[in-house]
């Protein structure tokens, strides 16, 4: 019987922490998405929230800490209650203490119209909790989310479609500061950044970047596209980076020098390898042929192109008979005249001699 009603009573303790989870992924562009889901914390994670600080505290501005979940409400109050333990979630004790029961439903011009206030009755995404150090001083509690609406989502930077995403819970607390009224709201910046292991900590602070709408950024692989790939826990591998394709529209790795692929885990890369099917060989044997005879015909003609200028250059045979027919037959005119010259003067020599003689 005991165990029976042990059965029921942790049916039903586990039915009503059941962590309400919101949509966890967006598409911005056709081509280009986040995704959060591996953050998103449920009742069966240890963790059962994160949490970051508010390291504003001056002499007279007390520090809060921020209590959240990723695209879904805590499983369970806020760690950081003391006193009173329920003062986040007990619309009672709220009333008591002055603290906002609820969101304006309709709000014009930094005024909520006819005071319609919406109680937030159930646990939340995100609350701001006062540190305290006296425990016997009542904590301030805020809720920046009203535990059903889901999250919006939006660009880290309105013109960079991979520079991360913030996530933002809205309709929280009614803030009425100085007369400039609106519903608390809580952003959670992602910024596209290689690192798996960063989580939320005293490195991540809280900054009121509008009255009563508070941000935290953190550096995390998360906070880049889908479209960039993630392999054994880094970005594109650890072998590039991710950036926007301009010429193909999408966000992708564009890989260090020496990677390849979509990924960057390749070394080699394949879009510009050459490959070579079975019925290519009659191809590449025509090609050899092709070739060889391209190599004969130039062979040929380079033979017949010297031919025709040692031909161009050397002189005629004819000519240069004739020259030496004509020196011949001067060089034999003049050995006729010699000797002629020669008995001319024997013959002179010889009628000298006879006239002596007579």
């Amino acid at each position: 019987m005991r165990k029976g009603i042990c059965s029921i009573f942790c049916l039903f303790f586990v039915v009503v922490t059941q962590t309400t989870n919101f949509p966890c992924s967006w598409q911005y562009a056709q081509n280009v998405s986040y995704n959060l889901c591996n953050l998103q914390l449920s009742n069966q994670t240890q963790l059962t929230m994160y949490q970051v600080y508010d390291l504003r505290s001056t002499s007279n501005v007390t520090g809060y800490v921020y209590d959240f979940n990723i695209c879904g409400n805590l499983a369970r109050n806020p760690s950081r209650l003391a006193y009173p333990r329920h003062i986040c979630t007990n619309t009672t004790l709220r009333e008591k203490y002055g603290l906002p029961t609820g969101y304006c439903k309709k709000v014009y011009n930094f005024t909520c119209i006819n005071n319609e206030i919406v109680p937030i009755i159930d646990t939340t995404a995100a609350y701001q909790i006062q540190n305290v150090q006296n425990a016997q001083s009542y904590q301030r509690c805020y809720r920046l989310h009203d535990g059903v609406t889901n999250p919006t989502w939006s660009l880290y930077q309105s013109d960079d479609a991979v520079a991360g995403v913030v996530l933002t819970y809205t309709n929280g607390d009614w803030c009425d500061v100085k007369g400039k009224g609106r519903n608390r709201e809580f952003r959670i910046a992602f910024i596209c950044d290689n690192n798996y292991y960063n989580v939320f900590d005293k490195e991540e602070v809280i900054e009121e970047t509008e009255t009563c709408i508070y941000q935290t950024n953190i550096k995390s692989i998360w906070g880049c596209p889908e479209q960039c790939k993630i392999v054994n826990n880094q970005l594109c591998n650890g072998n590039g980076r991710c950036d926007y394709d301009f010429t193909n529209g999408y966000p992708k790795c564009f890989c260090y020098t020496g990677y390849y692929g979509e990924d960057c885990t390749l070394t080699q890369d394949d879009s510009i390898t050459t490959t070579y099917k079975d019925d290519d060989a009659k191809y590449v044997g025509l090609l050899i042929i092709v070739v060889i005879l391209l190599v004969i015909v130039l062979t040929i003609f380079f033979y017949l192109w010297l031919r025709f200028t040692s031909t161009k250059y050397m002189a005629p045979k004819s000519k240069s008979l004739l020259s030496s027919k004509n020196g011949d037959d001067n060089n034999k005119n003049k050995r006729d005249k010699k000797q002629k010259q020669q008995s001319e003067a024997v013959g002179d020599d010889s009628d000298e001699e006879n006239n002596v003689v007579v």
